[in-house]
């Protein structure tokens, strides 16, 4: 760009954060003028206008989390972390996969009890099926949920995924 030259660019649409003297200001529109000489420059800056009227109510959180596994996971996995006072209502084990080892385990719990959630007479990974069960547990004190996996001996293979509902 030649000495001299000004290019004005209008941010009209955009949001800008100035900050002057230990003072922070949020406009929404912002004209500025662009040059060797000085540098930037603003030109221009408007305040913003009033908030619209609030929309409607999105949806809450997803009351679903789903987490897929592999025979060859480190076990224990962390699930996801149960919110305090949340009620788990039910707990879902899809063998998508059936494990091929000798023994195979899977159980769904914490760390104080593996079983707490899902016992290992209540699936089978030798099966590829959906298993499901409806705990209706809340904890007291935020908790990872854990899934303790035993692919069983000499697995090659074995997977499916886990689905937790809670309250919302």
């Amino acid at each position: 760009m030649p000495t001299g030259e000004q290019v004005v660019v209008d941010l009209d649409e955009f949001e800008i954060v100035i900050e002057e003297a230990g003072t922070v200001e949020v406009v929404e529109e912002v004209t500025l003028v662009v040059s060797e000489e000085t540098g930037v420059e603003i030109l221009e800056v408007s305040e913003p206008g009033p908030a619209g009227a609030v929309g409607p109510q999105g949806p809450g959180g997803s009351p679903r989390i789903e987490i897929a596994f592999s025979f060859g996971d480190a076990t224990p996995a962390v699930l996801f972390l149960a919110e305090a006072n949340k009620l788990i209502q039910r707990v879902t084990i899809f063998i998508e996969t059936a494990f091929d080892g000798t023994g195979p385990v899977l159980t769904i719990g914490d760390e104080d009890e593996s079983e707490r959630l899902m016992a290992a007479f209540e699936n089978e990974p030798r099966e590829a099926a959906a298993y499901q069960v409806t705990p209706n547990l809340t904890y007291d004190t935020d908790t990872q949920v854990l899934l303790f996996i035993t692919p069983g001996l000499g697995a090659s293979q074995g997977a499916g995924l886990v689905v937790v509902e809670m309250q919302t």
